[in-house]
């Protein structure tokens, strides 16, 4: 193969048509999508952003979650906790999401908590076929190493109507 290209002659190069065209491009018709192409564009814009939206846990916690191409961010709002002076005060959170599956971290240092944390979560349904969040967090006190420095928690998030957001 090598030898073949050493052999070939070369063409010379020359610019055809340098000066600019004067007519504009007659735009390009595209096919209308069948129902079944925006059927699985709109199941591909859901399944993107599954996780988008308000969240309230059991407890009264939420979760603010915007998600775009699998990127999380949003806010996380105790409800109760150790330090006092993050109840109510929502923190910044970062994330990304597989499918029905998310990850996002979050330090309460802001409002003054020594706790980061670690959650996990599955979108999945509930005995009554209702859509749920169920969460696993870690949760690290101190940045310390002792025997309760570590707590481990489950929750379960249902999302709320906008309408129910508190502003």
């Amino acid at each position: 193969m090598c030898g073949l290209l050493t052999t070939a002659a070369a063409a010379p190069l020359s610019i055809v048509n340098a000066t600019p065209a004067t007519q504009e491009p007659a735009p390009v018709q595209l096919p209308e999508p069948s129902p079944e192409q925006t059927k699985e564009a709109s199941d591909s814009v859901k399944q993107q952003e599954l996780f988008h939206g308000y969240w309230v846990n059991q407890r009264g916690s939420t979760l603010d979650i915007k998600e775009h191409e699998g990127l999380l961010s949003g806010y996380f709002t105790t409800a109760e906790g150790k330090t006092r002076s993050c109840i109510g005060v929502p923190v910044a959170i970062t994330g990304s999401s597989n499918k029905n599956a998310m990850a996002i971290s979050f330090s309460m240092g802001s409002c003054g908590s020594p706790a980061t944390l670690a959650v996990t979560g599955l979108i999945m349904k509930d005995k009554n076929g209702n859509e749920q969040l169920r969460t696993q967090a870690l949760i690290q006190f101190n940045g310390t190493e002792s025997w309760d420095s570590q707590v481990l928690t489950t929750d379960f998030y249902t999302r709320q109507e906008p309408a129910k957001k508190p502003q």
